[in-house]
């Protein structure tokens, strides 16, 4: 059988390292959220991993940590506006990015006038009564007042074509979405210490390798214009925020946690195997099921899915303590000639299978991530197993007399005067579950914030920064579906009705849809109708200038653009583009299989449950907010319900296997309440520490279950002769303390789903071990 073995193992190796040769390592977040149920959810986590939002960058030229008092002087603040004005000179001439806005108007030249020209078709006042002679009278008095106030300068220019103005009303409506008013021209935040420019990258939201480009190139361009900044003027820092560079640092944190916690892990367990066997050799060996393990897990994930999410990579370092259990147990419990009975592997075969179990709670559990480890862990740990099995035992050095010697002498009584603890820990057990109780169900977590490895002060950048630059609330949506953008457009038309109700009811400050800028063709077409002939306009023009200085003759130009408006072609997304509008016209019209969805993004909604009731009452076809905090929440607390049924049914798959295999009453007993304690009590320890529990916490719990159930199995099964009873005890501390080194590295993650599932496990590990010598049963005890 071993040559054979070999033989396999080395096919599986090859086939492992090509597999994963062929995968991509990704770390977009949305991974770790439940599988989209319909439509919707499809949307939302579609937008989470490749939104408009994901490809945001704020780029901030900042003096807040320069600046004692935090007030610039007028020459630090005319120095930040020529910067900003320098940056986006740079940033918008790189491919890297589709758009680049600083808060500048005179930047936005192509928008002005590609409003100016459609003006007549945007304007949503256009109606037969806005070519009125009465209206006009009053367009005119309007504008002979303006041309002798201060906005004369801005509206003297377009005044002979546009005397109604209408293109200026637009373009002020058009720069809340691509440029806000800024003092000196341009955005600066925190109260002057900080220029700002917001842009959109290329690249996808998860393409790290991308958006890293597009960061360093900004960062880069950033230097270049800083390098000229006056001297004697404290200079800012460069900083960012957005939504694709907290990608590229989790995704970097990830990394790192992987590289640097894996290299702890190592340590620590290798250091405690060889004080406790004494065997190098042995060390050297246990890298076998481990890495055989690591590398067949690896591959079943990148076969399985195409790509491998960094937190699967950095969860690797877990097998470390996992796999190495088996590989502890068969060296530590094999006798004087390093023999092991049927019955020493049955009880590894049902250690596996119990762990396995626990396992595939997450490779079931409804989230991509959490699927990814499941896979790996179950793959991984199979493997391992049969390593320790068919290949290990013979090369495996003679440890009996390590783990008998007078170091552990003390572990089997130590169980003996423990099983006088019962009741305590019964009773604690019982308070734990009271406490659990008591709190359900706020001490759980459902919020995104449980997934972000960002710091509270980066996050108080990024909200500086996006209320200087006027950036939406990108978390909320109004999705619009249709069964093409016509009918998208037209249904978005029917909700901006609802959404000017809440403008003027003081519920929302505004919105931006791209209805505004591509208004259906049949709204086109009602304006165009509504556009009279040019003779028409021309009699009501001089009648309405009957009386006033302003000559009928001045504004012919305007009588032409009228007549122009009436035959131009519909305005389309392509009539943007190349500018910023049309960037982020087409980043709010999404095209999918089953039609197009258009994105209204709300401003200033205070209150998004009024928001959802007010569309909700409209009953519009098609029409829907997206909550991307408040839904994913949702979606997570559902599946949360989901989940804890699953681990329950989990558990109790445990127990009847443990039962059905051992078919002792006393011993199974030992199990159950061992595993319920360790459970209740883990729970509850984390609770107290923590505040609150996430889902993290409730399927790493069932981690737990299996893991605890490996020592339980070996303690309720004591052997009575000492030598065997003194090596399966110490097998077990062994192997719990490995566990508990392996997790808790990982309890130190930066990674927030890392360090939960650390957290938990070493927690349980380490709790399970004690409650296991509590209730440890010896397999001939007498009655």
């Amino acid at each position: 059988m071993t040559p054979w073995a070999w033989l396999l193992w080395f096919a599986m190796v090859a086939a492992s390292i090509v597999q994963i040769g062929r995968s991509t390592v990704v770390t977009d977040v949305s991974s770790f959220l439940p599988g989209p149920a319909d439509a919707a959810q499809r949307l939302m986590i579609g937008q989470l991993r490749d939104g408009l939002s994901t490809r945001i960058l704020l780029v901030g030229l900042d003096l807040e940590r320069a600046l004692p008092d935090g007030r610039p002087s007028p020459a630090q603040t005319a120095a930040l506006a020529a910067a900003s004005r320098a940056l986006r000179a740079r940033l918008a001439a790189d491919t890297r990015f589709a758009w680049v806005a600083n808060g500048d108007l005179e930047a936005l030249g192509a928008e002005r006038e590609r409003i100016f020209a459609a003006r007549y078709l945007l304007h949503p006042d256009i109606d037969a009564a806005y070519f009125s002679t009465a209206r006009l009278a009053q367009a005119f008095a309007e504008l002979e007042a303006g041309l002798v106030s201060a906005r004369g300068a801005l509206i003297r220019p377009i005044a002979p074509a546009d005397p109604t103005l209408a293109a200026l009303h637009l373009a002020e409506r058009a720069a809340r979405r691509a440029a806000p008013a800024g003092d000196a021209g341009v955005w600066l935040a925190g109260g002057g210490t900080a220029a700002l420019l917001l842009m959109e990258t290329r690249a996808r939201g998860d393409d790290i390798a991308g958006m890293r480009a597009a960061i360093d190139a900004a960062r880069g361009a950033a230097t270049a214009v800083l390098a000229q900044w006056p001297a004697g003027l404290a200079a800012p820092a460069v900083a960012f925020a957005g939504a694709g560079y907290f990608n590229v640092r989790a995704h970097d944190a990830i990394g790192q946690d992987a590289e640097q916690l894996a290299l702890a892990a190592l340590a620590l367990v290798a250091t405690l195997l060889v004080w406790a066997l004494r065997s190098p050799r042995f060390l050297a060996l246990v890298v076998l099921p481990v890495g055989s393990g690591a590398l067949a897990g690896y591959a079943a994930v990148g076969a399985a899915a195409g790509t491998i999410h960094g937190i699967t990579l950095a969860f690797g370092i877990t097998l470390i303590g996992e796999a190495v259990d088996y590989a502890i147990y068969t060296c530590v419990q094999a006798d004087e000639r390093g023999a092991h009975d049927a019955r020493f592997w049955r009880r590894v075969y049902l250690a596996a299978l119990t762990s396995l179990v626990g396992f595939a709670a997450m490779a079931f559990s409804g989230f991509a991530g959490l699927a990814q480890l499941g896979l790996f862990s179950m793959v991984g740990l199979t493997v391992a197993v049969l390593c320790t099995r068919w290949l290990l035992p013979p090369l495996l050095p003679r440890v009996a007399a390590a783990a008998g010697d007078d170091r552990f002498a003390w572990l089997p009584a130590l169980c003996r005067r423990l099983r006088a603890w019962r009741g305590p820990v019964l009773v604690a057990a019982a308070g734990a579950c009271a406490l659990l109780a008591a709190r359900h169900p706020a001490m759980w977590q459902d919020s995104l914030d449980a997934l972000s490895a960002s710091s509270p002060a980066e996050n108080a950048r990024d909200a500086r920064y996006r209320d200087g630059a006027g950036v939406p609330d990108l978390r909320l949506m109004v999705s619009v579906h249709g069964a093409d953008l016509e009918a998208a457009l037209e249904r978005a038309e029917a909700a901006a009705r609802v959404l000017d109700a809440l403008v003027r009811a003081g519920r929302l400050d505004g919105y931006d849809s791209p209805a505004d800028l591509v208004p259906s063709r049949a709204l086109q077409r009602a304006r165009q109708a509504a556009l009279p002939a040019p003779e028409v306009l021309r009699e009501r023009v001089a009648a309405a200038l009957a009386g006033r200085n302003l000559k009928p003759q001045a504004f012919e130009p305007f009588i032409a653009e009228v007549a122009a408006s009436r035959a131009r072609p519909p305005l389309t997304v392509d009539t943007y583009a190349g500018t910023v509008l049309g960037a982020w016209l087409a980043a709010q019209i999404v095209r999918s299989d089953d039609g197009v969805t258009v994105l209204i993004l709300p401003r200033g909604a205070a209150a998004p449950a009024a928001l959802r009731d007010a569309l909700a009452a409209a009953r519009l076809p098609g029409v829907a907010l997206i909550d991307l905090k408040g839904d994913v929440e949702t979606l997570v607390a559902q599946y949360r319900q989901r989940a804890m049924t699953a681990a329950l049914a989990g558990t109790v798959l445990i127990f009847v296997l443990l039962a059905a295999q051992l078919r002792r009453a006393r011993a199974v007993g030992a199990m159950i309440a061992t595993i319920v304690a360790t459970v209740a009590l883990t729970a509850a320890a984390l609770l107290l520490l923590r505040g609150q529990l996430t889902v993290f916490n409730l399927v790493s719990l069932l981690l737990v279950v299996g893991v605890v159930s490996n020592y339980t199995l070996f303690f309720s099964t004591l052997s009575p002769a000492p030598a065997e009873r003194q090596r399966a005890s110490v097998s077990v501390l062994l192997a719990a303390a490995s566990t508990f080194f392996g997790f808790a590295a990982l309890a130190f993650s930066a990674t927030p789903v890392l360090a939960a599932i650390g957290q938990t496990v070493a927690l349980g590990a380490a709790a399970g071990f004690a409650v296991s010598m509590v209730f440890s049963v010896e397999a001939d005890a007498p009655r």
